[in-house]
């Protein structure tokens, strides 16, 4: 669905995967998100000029944890980036279920006062005030990904 919403407004779309996740060989980490998504990053524009479309104007997208990589690519190709999409974006790992659910086995006995003291991996959050591009967000009441 949103290749032909791309395609009609006349843009390509190049949709990746993470590792270990569809496509995508190897094992999944969440330390490597954001290396991967420059990595990414570098070799789009490659491709872009292999079409001969080097000066197409990109737009990073990113929905659930994708949206991680999506807002760091926005602040870190800040010059290069046209526009910003966030589709129902985790803003922070620390609030999922299951990490605060692991948190005890991680930490010990300890865990209530050295969770909320640990840093957000990604600082998603504190990464959105540094955006200059145009910006799309997408999230409801009732969304299911990341409610």
């Amino acid at each position: 669905a949103c290749a032909e919403l791309f395609h009609g407004c006349g843009a390509a779309l190049l949709s990746v995967d993470y590792r270990g996740f569809a496509w995508g060989t190897g094992q999944p980490a969440l330390t490597k998100l954001c290396a991967d998504a420059e990595a990414c990053w570098k070799a789009s524009q490659q491709v872009l000029e292999a079409a001969g479309c080097e000066q197409a104007k990109r737009v990073v997208m990113g929905r659930s944890i994708g949206a991680t990589c999506a807002v760091h690519l926005a602040v870190t190709e800040a010059a290069d980036v046209n526009g910003l999409i966030v589709d129902s974006g985790l803003m922070s790992v620390k609030q999922l279920p299951m990490v605060a659910m692991m948190a005890p086995q991680v930490l010990g006995p300890q865990a209530a006062q050295m969770f909320p003291a640990l840093p957000e991996p990604f600082d998603t959050i504190g990464k959105l005030a540094k955006i200059s591009c145009p910006t799309l967000v997408m999230h409801g009441e009732m969304d299911e990904i990341v409610p």
